[in-house]
């Protein structure tokens, strides 16, 4: 797993415990956990399609290290 995954996984993990945390605790005011909950989602969007981006970017790399496409 590259780095970028297991950024979102772990922002993922950050996510769902500070919901349980805001469910059962109720730790911050309903619009200050909107706020972090929107960051939370935004962070993962960006880690994944960094991901994402950086897997391609070895997949191209490697088909143009590989000379049977010439």
């Amino acid at each position: 797993m590259s780095a970028a995954a297991a950024i979102a996984v772990g922002l993922f993990i950050v996510g769902v415990a500070g919901g349980l945390a805001q469910l059962w605790l109720q730790i911050w005011s309903p619009d200050t956990f909107m706020k972090l909950a929107i960051a939370d989602g935004a962070l993962i969007v960006v880690a994944l399609a960094w991901h994402f981006v950086a897997a391609e970017r070895r997949a191209g790399d490697r088909l143009s290290r590989d000379k049977r496409l010439d």
